[in-house]
């Protein structure tokens, strides 16, 4: 169980608190899934509605590229005039001076359909 946790963290960013503990007070928690919309006028951040706050809270703890994916294209379906979404889960970690270093784990890209399609 410790070999295959230990793989999961380290192959799948498998949160260390989750799928066993065994980095449960080695480690800070601290991950977070961000969203943009992506458009001809630049980008802007997208707040994520209450439906998908359990399948983000998923991702964040084991940040898989169908899960990003899945979740993009849920904000995609209501985003008229984008052109992409982008999802995001980052995580804190901290230097050799205990300074903060933000640290992106994984990113999905998906397109907005064209409306009317």
């Amino acid at each position: 169980m410790a070999a295959m946790h230990f793989a999961l963290v380290r192959c799948c960013q498998l949160h260390p608190w989750l799928g066993g503990g065994f980095g449960m007070f080695s480690t800070v928690d601290e991950r977070r899934l961000l969203a943009w919309r992506i458009g001809p006028e630049g980008e802007e951040p997208l707040a994520l509605p209450y439906e998908l706050e359990d399948a983000a809270e998923r991702a964040e703890a084991l940040p898989g590229e169908r899960r990003l994916r899945a979740i993009a294209a849920a904000l995609a379906a209501d985003l008229p005039g984008a052109q992409a979404v982008r999802v995001e889960v980052w995580e804190t970690r901290f230097g050799p001076e205990m300074e903060r270093e933000p640290h992106r784990l994984r990113a999905a890209l998906v397109g907005v359909p064209p409306a009317g399609s």
